[in-house]
Order: C-alpha cells, then sequence, then structure tokens
C-alpha cells in the first residue's frame, strides 16, 4: 500500500483527470442487458456479471508509473499499482457476496480481478438492484459465455497459396539481418496450443519455477503445474487446443512455428509461447481479462488476441479499454483482430478490444496484397461509451491499424501436420510474430514505438496514408527490423 500511498499524495490534489475516470451511468450502474433480464428472467435465474468498482485505479496513477524508463521496473511498478487498488478496494463487496452466497443468491468462485479493478462472479437476478445501489460499485456488466463467434478464423475457402511469412517478408530478417525472436515470450489468448506439435514443443515457454505434475504451486503464482500457462476456461494446467478448427495451434504456429516437421510457418520461429488458453465451446470477457493479467505478471511481453466481440454482443467497451490500457502501460505489446464482418457498416464494425486506440488492431490481406473479402473496415467512435466520450463520427478513429496475410495462410494442424485457416486471426499472429522480431532487436521498445515502425514500415494499400481499410498498409517485417537495428546496436554501445 506504500505505492498507492506515494502516488496519492502526489496525484489527487493534481488538476489532471482522464476522460475514462469517470463511471459508467448509462441506465444506471445495470448494462443493458441486465436491464432486459430484470423484466424478462425468473429472480432465482443466475447470470454472470462483471462488476468494476467505483474506486477503480485512477489513470493519471497509472500514466505516472508508465513513464518510468525501464521496461522491467515499469511493468512491477504498474501491476503493484494495480494489485494494491483492487485488494484495498474489493474487500467489502467480496464479503457481501459470500455473505450472499450463503442465502442462496451467488454461485460459483468470486474471481477478483487487478487488471481493472473487476469482480467476476454468478449473481441471482433479484441480487442486480441490490448489486447496483452499492456505493462501492460503478457498473455491473452482463457477461454471457460465447461461443466460437468470438474467433475470427475458419477453414479456407479453395486452396490458399499459403504466402504468409514469405509475403511479409520474415524470412529475409532470419537470414540476413540474424533477427528470430529469440528472448521474446508472446502470449497466445486462444483455444490452447498441441504442445506435442515438433514445430512447437521447443517453441513452449516454460514457467521456471514450476515442477510439472506434482500439483502444487510451486513458484506461488497462484497456478499449480502451471509449466506453459493456464486454461481459464476450466480452470486447470491443461493447455491442449481441443478447438474443431485447431485454432490456437494454428495462430501460435504462425508466431513460431520453427519448422521442425517440414515447413517453417512462425514469423518469429526463436521466440516461446505462452499459451493463455480462454475458449473450448465459449467462454466470456472476463476469462480473456484474467489471461492478460496472468500474461503480465508471468513475463509474456507480446500478447495476441485472435478474437473480438462484435457490438451487438454488447462488450464491456469501458472495461476492455481500461484492461488494455493499464496493460499497455505496464510495457506489454497488444495485438487483435479487428474482425471478419466484411465492410458493411459506416462505423464501429471493428470488434472489441481491437477499436481501443491503443491496441494495435489488423486487418486481413489476401496473397495478391487486396483486402480479404471478410475484414472488418473501420471507422470506430467512443463517442457513446460513459467515461471516455472521445473520437466521435465522423470521422471517428481509423481503425485497422495494419493489415497482414490472412487468407488460406498455413500453419499447425493440431498436434502433426498442417492446415489453412482464413481469418484476420490469421493476420493478427502475423504482427505478433513481427512485434517479436522487433524486440529482440531493440528489447526497449513498447507499444507505441512497435506500432511506430511497423505503420512507418508499412506497404500502403488502398487509398493513400492511413485508411480503414488496410490501416497504415501491410507489414513488412524485413523493412521494420532493418529501421530499428542500427538505433538498437547504437543504444547497446
Amino acid at each position: 500500500m506504500a505505492l498507492v500511498s506515494l502516488l496519492a499524495s502526489v496525484l489527487l490534489s493534481s488538476p489532471v483527470q482522464s476522460a475514462r475516470n469517470a463511471a459508467p451511468a448509462e441506465l444506471g450502474k445495470l448494462d443493458p442487458g441486465l436491464v432486459e433480464l430484470l423484466s424478462s428472467a425468473a429472480p432465482d435465474a443466475f447470470v454472470p456479471v462483471d462488476i468494476l468498482l467505483s474506486e477503480a485505479c485512477p489513470p493519471a496513477w497509472v500514466d505516472a508509473l508508465a513513464a518510468t524508463p525501464a521496461k522491467g521496473e515499469r511493468r512491477e511498478l504498474v501491476i503493484a499499482l494495480l494489485k494494491d487498488v483492487a485488494a484495498a478496494s474489493q474487500g467489502p463487496l467480496v464479503r457481501f457476496l459470500e455473505k450472499r452466497r450463503s442465502e442462496g443468491r451467488v454461485r460459483g468462485r468470486i474471481q477478483r480481478l487487478w487488471i481493472e479493478d473487476v469482480v467476476a462472479v454468478e449473481v441471482a437476478v433479484a441480487l442486480l438492484p441490490e448489486l447496483a445501489a452499492r456505493p462501492d460499485v460503478a457498473l455491473v456488466h452482463h457477461d454471457p459465455p460465447r461461443s466460437r463467434e468470438v474467433l475470427l478464423g475458419a477453414p479456407a475457402q479453395g486452396t490458399g497459396s499459403t504466402c504468409g511469412i514469405g509475403r511479409i517478408r520474415a524470412p529475409a530478417v532470419w537470414n540476413e539481418l540474424h533477427v528470430t525472436g529469440r528472448g521474446v515470450v508472446v502470449g497466445v489468448l486462444d483455444t490452447g496450443v498441441c504442445p506435442g506439435h515438433p514445430d512447437l514443443g521447443d517453441r513452449l515457454w516454460k514457467n521456471p519455477g514450476e515442477l510439472a505434475g506434482n500439483g502444487l504451486d510451486d513458484d506461488g503464482n497462484g497456478f499449480a503445474d502451471d509449466v506453459h500457462g493456464w486454461n481459464f476456461r476450466d480452470e486447470s494446467a491443461d493447455i491442449d487446443d481441443t478447438d474443431g478448427f485447431s485454432h490456437g495451434s494454428h495462430v501460435a504456429g504462425i508466431v513460431a512455428g520453427d519448422g521442425s516437421s517440414g515447413s517453417i510457418c512462425g514469423v518469429a520461429p526463436g521466440a516461446r509461447i505462452m499459451a493463455l488458453k480462454i475458449f473450448d465451446d465459449y467462454s466470456g470477457e472476463a476469462s480473456v481479462w484474467r489471461a492478460i493479467e496472468y500474461g503480465l505478471d508471468n513475463g509474456a511481453d507480446v500478447l495476441n488476441g485472435s478474437l473480438g466481440w462484435p457490438h451487438g454482443r454488447r462488450p464491456a467497451r469501458a472495461i476492455w479499454r481500461r484492461v488494455c490500457d493499464n496493460a499497455i502501460a505496464a510495457g506489454a505489446i497488444l495485438v487483435f483482430a479487428a474482425g471478419n464482418d466484411h465492410c458493411e457498416s459506416l462505423f464501429n464494425n471493428v470488434r472489441t478490444p481491437a477499436d481501443v486506440p491503443q491496441v494495435l488492431a489488423v486487418g486481413a490481406t489476401d496473397c495478391q496484397d487486396r483486402l480479404a473479402f471478410f475484414s472488418s473496415c473501420g471507422p470506430t467512435s467512443w463517442q457513446a461509451v460513459a467515461g471516455f466520450l472521445d473520437h466521435p463520427y465522423p470521422p471517428g478513429l481509423t481503425k485497422p491499424d495494419l493489415a497482414a496475410p490472412g487468407y488460406g495462410v498455413r500453419s499447425h494442424r493440431w498436434c502433426a501436420g498442417y492446415r489453412e485457416l482464413s481469418g484476420t486471426s490469421m493476420a493478427t499472429p502475423h504482427v505478433a510474430g513481427l512485434a517479436a522480431l522487433l524486440l529482440e532487436a531493440d528489447p526497449t521498445l513498447d507499444q507505441a514505438g512497435v506500432r511506430a515502425l511497423l505503420e512507418a514500415s508499412a506497404v500502403d494499400l488502398g487509398a493513400p496514408g492511413k485508411d480503414n481499410e488496410f490501416g497504415s498498409g501491410r507489414v513488412d517485417a524485413f523493412d521494420a527490423v532493418r529501421r530499428v537495428l542500427p538505433t538498437a546496436r547504437q543504444r547497446r554501445r
């Protein structure tokens, strides 16, 4: 709590105040989905909710620590602050929920998050008004489990020419610049991976403090046997990919598959994959937030999310933005898929959290650098999101930020062999892998630095300049890494 006290003394009296510090107020404290349930569902029906505390960490506190020059120290300070604030504010609410559990109005685990000051739990519909009446509650969000609709990859239609890593000139980075992503950890938030795939077995992150199979939390991080990551869907160390399309294995292969069984699929074949399993057949938003927490706490440098919630499904956009901003403030690189919803609407077609301003949102191209027919287009807007009310439309916020190959991409099929899938799910790990290459070249880079390099080096497509179809263009790995190497080498001298 010393860190919180220090920041409070410095910043509480400051006139600086971010718009995202305001408490959401639309329809009171219950989001529209819960308001509807109050009038339609049985009082004893249970609903999964995410409860945002009103004393969430002020953005100015996080921003102050984000200015810390050393990335390692910066991450430690930001995480410590977020944990301290959550621990100080959540106690009364958790005690309230535990008491209601004894009355049969709360069930399952009460999950305390710190990446944003949120408690996730299942409650009876009849308890919702009582929650909303609490002064320590700012928002109660309905978080129903979603099916594969939030995953953004599917079997390729026809035979793709599997141009991905060659099109972005990744092999030239390995062969001419001798950069492969060594020492960089990429967290893959997805359906898991198959540790037995020959191209991935040596590429998995290994928790140095954990012993496999003894059922103990050897390193004291709150997770037992988490040798290669964690399964947030089932609360276990089982990270195996059981998705029908091998979605997670395919994504992981595009990041770091090293070609041991014959075909190099990975942009960064020297990087390590931290498996953050959040889906089998369904899952909710809080599982992704918890996976981001784990990645931050356990050393992931890049977080890849080949997933996204369409706005029609009412994601907690305000919470997502705070979660992503806090993770980026801690020094992580966040890369998310723009979506497979075509370009059918004028704005807000890009999914959450790719619509978060600081997040790198990735659209998809084919092998001829044409926009993939399914790729979502911008712009997006935050003008109606309480606590932000920015990027009004028109013109809105230009999204996606970048594009990468996403049609007919070849990568891993579960535990052996390969297959082609299409989607912005496949484009996104090209960019996450490229971020790993940049971080090997210059470990001091943060989200802003990676963004600047990728956008400056991208091949401009579509309308001149950054646009709402291709962003700044299709990424070029060789040009991006070539730009950073002289500066990074000079810094090391």
